[in-house]
């Protein structure tokens, strides 16, 4: 057993290595979006361009955590033998 399969083991984590991928690359998604959002509200914009491009940063963190939680989905359906 390699050191991943036994961490997820000790973890009662019973997945494939793939759905920890995708789920640790969601997680690290959603809190680069949560430190941008900080950001913004701490004011930090230096003017309304720069806001503008925070904001984007977040919308493009956001967008990339929905397709993967939609990839989720899908695989869970094709292991299912679903459409």
């Amino acid at each position: 057993m390699d050191l991943l399969s036994a961490n997820l083991y000790i973890c009662g984590m019973v997945q494939t290595y793939d759905t920890f991928w995708q789920k640790l690359y969601a997680k690290r998604l959603n809190e680069a979006a949560e430190r941008e959002s900080e950001r913004i509200v701490a004011g930090n914009a230096q003017d309304f361009a720069d806001y503008k491009f925070q904001a984007g940063i977040i919308r493009g963190l956001n967008i990339a955590h929905e397709l993967i939680g939609e990839v989720n989905t899908e695989i869970a359906k094709a292991e299912q033998g679903e459409k």
